[in-house]
């Protein structure tokens, strides 16, 4: 592969280059539509495509439709996608981005012959692409590629012109032989960048990534970049795939930022059904905005928050069904603003659309994470979960399943919850269409610890201690965190009427140093004074002979001990 600037390509065209709104280093959001299909791809000795194909052409010309209604200043599908019927058609109709967008647009594969007649009835744009691929006739082979849509200005000064580049795999898939056999690989990866200042942008086509060198990508460590990955790929977080991901964070390169795009979940390729989705976003700005309402927003709308802790890094994943994603987010770069007007915020999903059997897209108000089909598999009571927000219901199973043992560890950055492990398998409890069996099972797990206390422990009266006994019979699990008082994080145990709140813990079956260690940690949470609330605190375990042992503080609080008063408060220091 040879990366090469557009620069020179538009150049021999009489055009200049381009100004894209998603490519200027201001703070104005941009505004991105990512379509990630479910489907039946089929393969054959000469093609890779959709088997429902008329379907498939209406899903794809109403996503360009949308594109064009909500005038957004990127556009994406991921590979071997989008049908060239579709393609012939938008241009036919005129039905092209505006000027400063861009479409980037995985296509089905072709033959090198059927792209040039494609190419030779429309010269309406201008198409830029590697003549020797598509004007040979190369026997037996097809062409993988994504095409670029765009407008720009003539160097004539006669205004613009629409142009499609369209870039080629370079590197075929190792081990798939539709692939090694029948791909016939370009050479060139386009680098787009605007005049002047500017972020630039490059796309790798799925195992394009496998070769990647940041060193071959010019200007790579002094420019800010954004990388598309479009991909039909079965294991799209395998870490061949995405080492460039980790390599770049982990050498500290924060102006990189990354959007991954595969199929959906359940689609089928080749009889084989894919089990992830895998889109996401990925970022190293560490001005996000992580506050609940965000996070709880974004949720709703199949967006999870995930800190990478390995890399310093951010991903969200998006919802693994089919849908179409609406989002705003920050520039990769605002170097072209002073320092005090540049903001990180962070995506924020507008929309995310369905398909209909009214054959449109229509708008989800809350997709489908797949945490109540869990509880329902899982015995207990979890109407309370239910109830809470999804940063609220991460935040109440980590504390009631002994994960909150350092301060601060409600925040979503802390939160090991929160948390993607090195292979960016995420630990959110509220997100569930990870496949990964090792962290389906941990997952359920905490879950089920959380519905053991809260169904069987707190509801036997025998099984409360001496320093929490009048809560016996008369308790329920709640959770009410609130800024102005810290402690409420850390209480989950309240009176079914009047009376002090407590913090409950089940471990289920561990040993006993395990437990007390826990509770230590746990019972620090609290003001060093050891008032009524950190004495207040119970850890249950299950012991060899599965008996219910509570592991709590040996002395009963006073009554005189002031638990409303918050730790911060200076009357707070009057009542020791």
């Amino acid at each position: 592969m040879e990366f090469e600037y557009i620069d020179k390509f538009l150049h021999d065209k009489g055009l200049l280059k381009p100004k894209l709104e998603i490519l200027i280093q201001n703070a104005i959001p941009y505004k991105a539509l990512l379509f990630q299909p479910c489907g039946t791809i089929e393969v054959g000795n000469y093609f890779v495509r959709n088997q429902e194909h008329d379907l498939a052409v209406k899903k794809f010309r109403s996503f360009f439709d949308l594109a064009k209604e909500k005038n957004v200043d990127i556009a994406i599908t991921p590979e071997y996608s989008c049908p060239w019927e579709v393609i012939k058609n938008l241009i036919e109709d005129n039905v092209l981005p505006e000027n400063k967008k861009l479409w980037v647009i995985g296509c089905e594969s072709i033959k090198p012959n059927e792209l040039k007649k494609i190419i030779d009835e429309n010269t309406q744009v201008t198409w830029i692409y590697e003549e020797n691929k598509v004007n040979t006739d190369i026997d037996g082979k097809f062409l993988c590629p994504i095409c670029y849509f765009l407008k720009t200005e003539k160097s004539n000064n006669t205004g613009l012109r629409d142009v499609i580049f369209i870039q080629f795999k370079t590197n075929p898939m190792g081990g798939i032989p539709f692939e090694m056999e029948r791909l016939e690989p370009g050479k060139y990866i386009y680098v787009f960048r605007n005049e002047g200042l500017s972020v630039n942008l490059v796309t790798t086509i799925c195992s394009d990534s496998l070769d990647l060198k940041f060193e071959d990508i010019p200007d790579y460590y002094e420019k800010s970049y954004l990388l598309i990955h479009p991909q039909l790929n079965l294991k799209p977080q395998n870490v061949n795939f995405s080492r460039y991901r980790k390599d770049c964070y982990e050498n500290d390169y924060p102006s990189k930022e990354f959007i991954c795009l595969n199929w959906a979940r359940n689609s089928n390729l080749n009889e084989e059904i894919m089990e992830y989705g895998g889109s996401a976003l990925y970022t190293k700005s560490n001005k996000l905005d992580l506050t609940d309402e965000k996070i709880n927003h974004n949720h709703e709308k199949g967006l999870y928050y995930t800190y990478w802790e390995y890399v310093r890094g951010n991903i969200y994943f998006f919802n693994y069904d089919e849908h179409i994603f609406l989002f705003e987010n920050m520039k990769t770069s605002q170097l072209g603003v002073p320092p005090q007007s540049r903001i990180g915020i962070g995506p924020k999903m507008m929309e995310i659309y369905s398909w209909t059997e009214q054959n449109n897209w229509c708008t989800v108000q809350t997709a489908v994470d797949g945490f109540d089909d869990l509880c329902n598999n899982i015995e207990g009571d979890f109407t309370l979960l239910s109830s809470l927000k999804p940063i609220d219901r991460e935040r109440l199973i980590a504390l009631s399943t002994g994960l909150a043992t350092f301060p601060c560890w409600y925040e979503p950055k802390k939160n090991k919850l929160f948390r993607a492990n090195p292979k960016e398998t995420n630990n959110r409890v509220t997100f569930l269409h990870d496949p990964d069996q090792d962290i389906q099972t941990e997952k359920e797990n905490y879950v089920n610890l959380f519905g053991t206390l809260n169904t069987s422990i707190i509801t036997e009266g025998r099984n409360f201690p001496k320093n929490i006994e009048d809560l016996a019979n008369n308790c329920l699990i709640q959770y009410h965190p609130t800024l102005t008082n810290q402690d409420s994080y850390n209480q989950n145990l309240y009176s079914s009427n009047v009376g002090a709140p407590a913090t409950a813990v089940y471990l289920g079956h561990k040993n006993e140093l395990r437990a007390r260690r826990i509770f230590d940690e746990v019972s620090k949470l609290f003001d060093e004074r050891q008032t009524q609330s950190g004495k207040r605190v119970v850890v249950w375990y299950d012991d060899i002979n599965r008996n219910i042992v509570p592991i709590c503080n040996d002395t009963k609080p006073s009554i005189a001990e002031n638990v409303t008063i918050s730790k911060n408060s200076i009357r707070k220091g009057r009542n020791k």
